[in-house]
């Protein structure tokens, strides 16, 4: 009788053991089912919060889409207009100025095809019909551009501004524009050319006097001291043409098509490399 009492005890304290660890493996099932939807939810949150910014992303690609249509849209229609202008340039020194402004302010690769026509009438002008007579500017710059250009332009176009010694003769032409663009043809110099080499000793004399006399404005001083420093094929392209814009801007006899369609490209060329960036930090 006491073996069977004491069975009936042992049975019974099994009994609780068993109820009690079956509780605690429910908690445990109970938690481990709490901690999964507590990372279902936070899962569900994360995806909420992705398809938001999916969205977001979407809704500013959508603007940019349509910014970048509108720039498209705005950049054709000036275009028509500066193309009139090449055609309304006759003037030898006009049409090489417009050039010259086009390509400062970033936007040959807009108009390679009408640069390109434009250069090779004239040289074919010059060719019949001699340009010394346009005067030291118009040489220096017909010389620059034609050489930046590819073509086979000789040093002897400024001859006819030296003297027998080879030296060039100061006259009136001598202004601050002409030498500023002497200095830049000089730069283009080959081995051997002598003239050229001629032509950048005497521009940068006169050009040095001139930043040095307290009669000039400030902005022409930087203007010279810059060009003395650094000429312009080797500055950084979209550095330099934004320094042309604020120029413009501040120049009251300003071509305001071509202006705010140098401002338009550039935004667009900055957007471009700004995508390009991000693409490959990625």
């Amino acid at each position: 009788m006491v073996y069977f009492h004491i069975l009936q005890v042992d049975n019974a304290a099994s009994d609780c053991f068993t109820l009690m660890f079956t509780q605690d493996q429910g908690l445990e099932v109970i938690s481990e089912g709490l901690d999964k939807l507590k990372d279902m939810a936070r899962d569900l949150n994360e995806v909420d919060n992705a398809a938001s910014d999916l969205k977001n992303t979407n809704v500013r690609l959508k603007d940019t889409v349509n910014q970048e249509e509108e720039y498209k849209r705005q950049v054709e229609k000036l275009k028509e207009e500066v193309m009139c202008m090449f055609m309304e340039a006759v003037d030898l020194a006009a049409k090489l100025e417009f050039i010259d402004n086009i390509e400062k302010l970033g936007l040959a690769n807009l108009f390679e095809m009408e640069i390109k026509e434009a250069l090779d009438t004239i040289v074919a002008f010059k060719n019949n019909h001699p340009i010394t007579e346009e005067g030291l500017y118009a040489n220096a710059l017909f010389f620059r551009l034609l050489r930046q250009h590819g073509f086979n332009i000789s040093q002897d176009i400024f001859r006819g501004f030296t003297s027998k010694m080879g030296t060039f003769i100061k006259t009136t032409n001598c202004d601050t524009k002409a030498m500023l663009e002497l200095l830049e043809a000089s730069h283009l110099a080959l081995e051997g050319e002598n003239i050229l080499i001629e032509a950048k000793a005497f521009s940068t004399g006169i050009l040095k006097n001139i930043t040095n006399s307290k009669n000039v404005e400030n902005k022409v001083t930087k203007q010279l001291s810059h060009a003395l420093e650094l000429p312009l094929q080797w500055r950084v392209q979209w550095y330099d043409v934004k320094s042309h814009i604020h120029e413009l801007e501040n120049n009251d006899n300003t071509n305001s098509v071509l202006l705010k369609l140098a401002k338009l490209n550039f935004n667009m060329v900055q957007a471009t490399h700004q995508n390009d960036l991000k693409e490959i930090s990625r």
